[in-house]
């Protein structure tokens, strides 16, 4: 694991400040449809399968806690006390308003870099569809159907709240 220099204390603070920024309610512009949450920044790491160790077909595997500092649709930038190693699947919950989870997000570790006493991984979202070259086939029929892309799991439960079907609005 390398360590870069290339992200202050400071910037990191500001980053964290502006991951968490809010609204309730999907948005359609010229045809495309934009959630808009309000995240906490605080997100639950659960190790599905590391580099050369057991499988966690269910997410079972070690958990630990992290705070978000950049998030997109392909993409998360997470502060953790923790690493996992680089290629590492995980199953990431995020807090999004009081009493909602964007739960069971397949994503995997592509970049991990310590700042002081903390670690900074990057995680790039994946689908079940691209899980080929990470697990065998036999572990792709145990892995538990929950586990899906951020897209999809935004999508799964925004269609749980009242109002809204399918992921559209009302």
């Amino acid at each position: 694991m390398q360590e870069s220099n290339t992200t202050s204390g400071r910037q990191l603070t500001e980053n964290r400040k502006t991951a968490t920024e809010a609204a309730r309610t999907i948005q359609t512009h010229e045809g495309r449809h934009f959630a808009d949450l309000t995240l906490t920044g605080e997100v639950t790491l659960s190790v599905i399968k590391e580099p050369g160790s057991s499988f966690a077909a269910h997410g079972d595997g070690e958990s630990f806690s992290g705070s978000i500092l950049h998030i997109s649709e392909k993409a998360v930038l997470i502060e953790t006390a923790r690493a996992a190693q680089e290629g590492a699947l995980l199953s990431l919950s995020v807090l999004v308003e009081p009493g909602e989870t964007i739960s069971d997000t397949l994503a995997l570790v592509t970049r991990i870099d310590q700042e002081d006493d903390a670690w900074i991984m990057g995680f790039s979202f994946v689908g079940r569809d691209h899980l080929a070259d990470i697990l065998s086939g036999a572990e792709l029929d145990l892995l538990d159907k929950k586990f899906g892309s951020f897209t999809a799991q935004v999508k799964r439960m925004l269609s749980q709240r009242p109002g809204q079907r399918n992921g559209k609005g009302a």
